[in-house]
């Protein structure tokens, strides 16, 4: 073997190479999985569910319900259209595996496109049977009714689960299961054209499919010339914007969280080396000695780090790629949601953990070069003459209780603060990701929170039986029945991805509007509330706050957007007043007025029907709710209230805490055997002082609660340093993040402050089985005869 290949050392020293080789891969395991494991979760389905838009174009109008009659007739005269396909459309909700929810659009088409549109998006009907035209039948990718949880014969509507079929004014029945290449759902046209309620609700346009080959070309065409104001054109080019948007907010997203990580497993693995280098000074000061220079021992120590750093990173790139097809056929596909194993971006990312460890590494040698003395190392086995200078400094600094846990760290400051910075880092790039989490969690709750003092009852289909009121008045626990009209004009931005939470308003009289204005003990922070018959509205501060709407502005222009982006309405409304915020931020709630006496005339053009607000006399919401779930809820009528609303949000929250919870475990192993087998290093240079301590009397489980102590000092150390970095970074995001945009957070929520514990917890207990099983083997004869 060439004893100056750069090879040779780590051939030598098998275990130290593997130790380092495995730590690397479970580094770039854990981030790969990560960024994929949260890529998949949240970001993808946006595009997955919509993936049909790469197949044809959905053309419709932004407000109404029927789409300008000029478009159809400009698009129909297009040479690039190939078809021209009647549809009317409704949306579901479909949920993930991460506890997010995304919209998906159940197309009506008439029984002669049917199978245009299906063999244009490569797909064929798997089980079942083909719908029939007129009835309430339903076709679903398979994808689509396993993330639903839905078989042959099943139904769904708004009494199934509101949260989910919201449009759904009239069951529908599953009798076909479809495959292939894009993710469909088909309904009758004729159906939902027949059916009032659907009429209301439902938007009618216009597939759009192209010749071949001239996709692209149709696609511009519909971008740049047909889509305007008043009519929304969806492709393939607005689905690569939805990508491109994904793929910003991945970097932007995790990359602080990946750097984190990143510097810690690169903070590591160069104390393993400078260890390693240490104990090769003879070689390096007999090489230096005979000739070689230290820009060529650099460069031979940079190729020995690199090689086994990028065999960590190709077998940690083997494992994860391994692990996520794992998890998508056992986990993902089941739920509906298979994914590629290949996550490019993801790739990426972890492609800087390489070159971070050998960078790192590097820079240190060259450090050290600088100070190289050849006849120093060589004699005295140092790299300088320095030596004798800092053992007087180390002695002086002795401490008169040898055996106390602070001892060895204050006599190796670099090593103490090597482990607490790792530790810290990784305990802050997890818990980062967690706080961001619940950061988002925490800001929606307003939304839901007007259910704490009223509940809402809207019928699925035609109006609500007068019968069905008196009885819902005449209950005990009633105090009012307030007819409304629920309306979603707008809605409110959360970073950091930028997604759009509607916000509801509601439209009643102006006696009704005071009467809930006071029971919610709101003030108005200027403006006034909207006057009977105008199209004022009033908003909450947040709302206002996040579009930067002042009293005065007009909503729903689409000549003249108030925002970017800003949809046009039916009609203008002008911003009258807008609410206060409350005082107590856990009291914070999103309500927004209109007149019912403005909306009514035209409600079929803001597709909405009449609901009840039903509040309660003092101490009877519950049992208010409770009758309404069991008594009035049924096929026909839906009921919202606080108690179904915060099952929902549980469900949520605890679906995406356990995802997070999965990634963040394999970032604490990572981080607890990486640490473990620093531990293990520094545990066998001091073999001699615990095989004196053992020959002393001390115990070997004296010996294992002592280094445990050890470790309990700087995984503690490393903790409140990762729980202070932690609260900084809740400051900022209070004050610079979300509090500019209408947002205030809830600086004690104790889930994620408990995310920040599993690493320094994992590194302890690892620590400590794996110091128990070394502390087995010992032999103090042996060591101190200087015979192992």
């Amino acid at each position: 073997m060439n004893p100056l290949s750069p090879f040779t050392y780590y051939f030598r020293h098998k275990r130290l190479a593997l130790m380092l080789i495995a730590f690397q891969a479970l580094a770039v395991t854990g981030l790969y999985l990560l960024v994929g494991l949260m890529r998949e979760s949240y970001i993808a389905p946006y595009y997955t569910m919509d993936r049909y838009l790469s197949k044809f174009s959905l053309v419709q109008p932004d407000q109404g319900n029927a789409l300008d009659p000029a478009v159809s007739e400009r698009i129909r005269a297009n040479p690039d259209v190939d078809r021209i396909v009647p549809q009317i459309n409704v949306e579901i909700t479909v949920p993930n595996v991460g506890g997010m929810f995304f919209p998906f659009r159940l197309l009506g088409l008439q029984e002669a496109d049917a199978p245009a549109v299906l063999k244009r998006s490569n797909v064929t009907l798997k089980e079942g049977q083909w719908l029939r035209p007129g009835t309430n039948d339903l076709m679903l990718s398979e994808e689509v009714a396993a993330a639903l949880n839905l078989k042959i014969g099943d139904t769904i509507g708004r009494s199934t689960d509101e949260q989910y079929y919201a449009a759904i004014v009239s069951p529908l029945k599953l009798v076909g299961i479809l495959s292939g290449d894009a993710r469909l759902g088909i309904v009758s046209y004729e159906f939902l054209e027949r059916d009032e309620g659907y009429r209301r609700l439902a938007a009618q346009g216009l597939l759009v499919l192209a010749r071949p080959g001239r996709e692209a070309a149709m696609d511009d065409f519909l971008t740049r010339e047909v889509a305007d104001p008043q009519t929304k054109t969806y492709g393939l080019r607005w689905l690569e914007g939805v990508a491109s948007k994904v793929e910003e907010n991945i970097i932007l997203f995790f990359s602080p969280i990946v750097l984190l990580i990143t510097i810690a497993v690169a903070l590591v693995v160069n104390a393993i080396n400078q260890i390693a280098f240490t104990r090769r000074l003879a070689e390096f000061g007999t090489l230096y000695a005979v000739g070689r220079g230290k820009d060529w021992l650099a460069r031979r120590l940079a190729l020995e780090t690199a090689g086994l750093a990028f065999a960590g990173w190709t077998l940690g790139v083997g494992i994860s790629l391994g692990a996520m097809t794992a998890l998508s056929h056992a986990v993902y596909a089941p739920k509906g949601f298979p994914f590629d194993p290949v996550e490019w971006e993801a790739f990426a990312l972890v492609a800087a953990v390489p070159l971070a460890v050998t960078g790192f590494t590097l820079w240190s040698v060259l450090r050290a070069f600088v100070r190289m003395d050849a006849i120093a190392i060589v004699e005295r086995g140092e790299l300088s003459m320095e030596g004798e200078a800092r053992r007087a400094k180390a002695g002086a600094a002795s401490r008169p209780r040898p055996l106390d846990a602070a001892t060895f760290y204050q006599r190796h400051r670099r090593r103490a603060a090597l482990t607490v910075g790792a530790t810290a880092l990784m305990v802050l790039g997890v818990a980062l990701l967690v706080f961001i989490m619940m950061a988002v969690f925490d800001v929606t709750k307003p939304g839901g929170a007007n259910l704490k003092s009223m509940s809402l009852v809207a019928s699925n289909g035609a109006g609500l039986d007068p019968g069905l009121v008196e009885r819902i008045r005449s209950y005990p626990a009633t105090e009012k029945v307030i007819p409304a009209y629920s309306l979603y004009p707008l809605d409110i931005v959360i970073p950091p991805v930028s997604t759009n939470y509607p916000v509801e308003t509601y439209a009643v009289t102006a006696g009704d509007m005071a009467y809930l204005v006071d029971l919610y003990q709101l003030k108005l922070a200027e403006g006034r509330l909207p006057p009977a018959g105008s199209n004022g509205i009033v908003l909450p501060w947040a709302l206002a706050k996040n579009r930067n709407l002042a009293v005065g502005d007009v909503l729903g222009d689409g000549n003249h957007p108030v925002y970017t982006g800003a949809p046009v309405l039916p009609a203008k409304l002008a911003v009258s007043g807008i609410f206060a915020p409350a005082s107590d931020p856990n009291e914070e709630t999103w309500l927004s007025f209109m007149s019912l006496e403005f909306i009514e005339p035209s409600r079929n053009d803001w597709k909405t029907g009449l609901s009840l607000i039903v509040t309660s006399r003092p101490g009877q919401k519950a049992a208010l709710d409770a009758w309404l779930e069991s008594e009035i809820g049924g096929e026909g009528i839906s009921v919202r209230t606080y108690g179904k609303y915060q099952a929902f949000l549980r469900g949520i929250n605890a679906t995406g805490l356990a995802t997070v919870s999965l990634m963040e475990s394999i970032i604490a192993l990572v981080a607890a055997l990486a640490l473990a087998g620093l531990n293990y290093i520094f545990i066998t240079q001091r073999q001699a002082e615990f095989a004196l301590l053992n020959a002393l009397g001390f115990s070997r489980l004296q010996l294992v609660r002592r280094v445990v102590r050890e470790t309990l000092l700087t995984a503690g150390t490393a903790w409140l340093l990762g729980a202070l970095g932690c609260a900084v970074i809740v400051v900022y995001m209070y004050f610079g993040v979300y509090d500019p945009v209408g947002f205030r957070l809830n600086f004690f929520n104790p889930t994620p402050w408990l995310f920040t514990l599993p690493i320094p917890v994992a590194v302890l207990a690892v620590s400590a089985v794996t110091m128990t099983w070394m502390f087995s083997r010992l032999d103090p004869v042996a060591i101190i005869e200087r015979r192992a």
